[in-house]
């Protein structure tokens, strides 16, 4: 190789050294671009690091032409990378909502058979932001308080506490209350064990789906996940999963709702140097018998969250795994 290397410089020298003496006007003369400049080091690069069995200059080669056109048509001449990005972008989200649009359209067009029949072949799409599954049978209200709160913290007062949502929080999300609401202690909830979230990906818009469990016993293990939710309109918190339950109210509706453990406790005294230099996320569960009740249409979408094993009820957040985790990790306001 070394050899072949040596032949290819003596050549090139040879042929800038006849073509500055050409009448052929415009001949290339200075070979200091990548794919020439290449040859220069390629010996030692083998050497250390080895061959690169797929290396091509080939891929996006027809990328060169829209990126041209748009530095020519679309930008000042001055920082243009950011430029170019945003109209490639541009580009990206018309070509995005062009597709959605023909794909509405040819769903319209399909006769009502054809469209129940394809609806049917993928049970798995729902419509809407949540849908739950793995339903149980329904107990009262107060049978859970009795069962549970013995060895959960999180279920005592759970009637009263959930009658306190429903009169004092219920508003707040657009439901008119003509009168105070009294929960019986006979009045049947549902339970759920698993729950599916629909989001739209802050990475390229599209329609992603998590899922979800609340089971205490999954594959034989209790499997509680935790999630992103939007507490208030400004502010979003982690917490997690306790249970997921459907009810009729009397009067007002039919309600999803879930009883969550947020993990928004303050960690006392000053960030630990390998949170700061890796720039972790660390959050803190309130005590559980800080439980809250929470639409599940609130949820953002579910969280991976490792328990640190040294300090009991705290949590690592997990992003660089998802790129929309990230990404939320980046614009919210964290809890550390």
């Amino acid at each position: 190789m070394p050899n072949y290397v040596l032949v290819f410089n003596a050549a090139l020298k040879d042929y800038v050294e006849c073509a500055s003496m050409s009448p052929i006007e415009d001949l290339k003369v200075d070979w200091d671009f990548p794919k020439m400049h290449l040859w220069k080091h390629v010996t030692r690069d083998i050497q250390m690091k080895g061959t690169v069995r797929n290396y091509s200059t080939r891929p996006n080669e027809n990328l060169h032409g829209p990126l041209k056109e748009a530095y020519e048509r679309q930008s000042n001449g001055k920082d243009v990378a950011d430029q170019i990005l945003h109209i490639d972008q541009c580009k990206y989200a018309v070509r995005l909502l062009r597709l959605h649009v023909d794909t509405l359209g040819e769903q319209c067009s399909l006769p009502d058979d054809e469209a129940k029949a394809k609806a049917k072949a993928r049970p798995d799409i729902f419509e809407g932001h949540v849908k739950l599954g793995s339903p149980q049978l329904p107990v009262s209200i107060q049978d859970i308080e009795n069962s549970c709160s013995q060895e959960d913290h999180a279920f005592r007062g759970f009637r009263c506490k959930f009658a306190d949502f429903i009169n004092t929080s219920l508003p707040g999300y657009g439901y008119q209350l003509e009168r105070w609401v009294t929960i019986p202690t006979n009045f049947q909830i549902q339970e759920h064990w698993y729950l599916k979230v629909n989001y739209e990906s802050v990475v390229d818009w599209r329609q992603t789906t998590d899922y979800l469990r609340c089971n205490l016993h999954f594959h034989g293990h209790p499997r509680y996940n935790c999630a992103l939710i939007q507490l208030t309109q400004d502010v979003s918190v982690f917490v997690q999963l306790i249970l997921m339950f459907k009810c009729q109210l009397p009067d007002v509706g039919s309600f999803e709702l879930a009883l969550v453990q947020p993990l928004t406790a303050g960690i006392i005294g000053a960030p630990h140097w390998i949170n700061r230099d890796f720039q972790l996320t660390r959050i803190k569960a309130v005590p559980r018998e800080s439980s809250i009740f929470i639409p599940l249409r609130s949820l953002i979408h579910s969280a991976m969250l490792y328990p640190d094993p040294a300090h009991q009820d705290e949590f690592i957040v997990v992003n660089h795994i998802d790129s929309d985790m990230f990404m939320h990790m980046k614009t919210r306001a964290c809890y550390r």
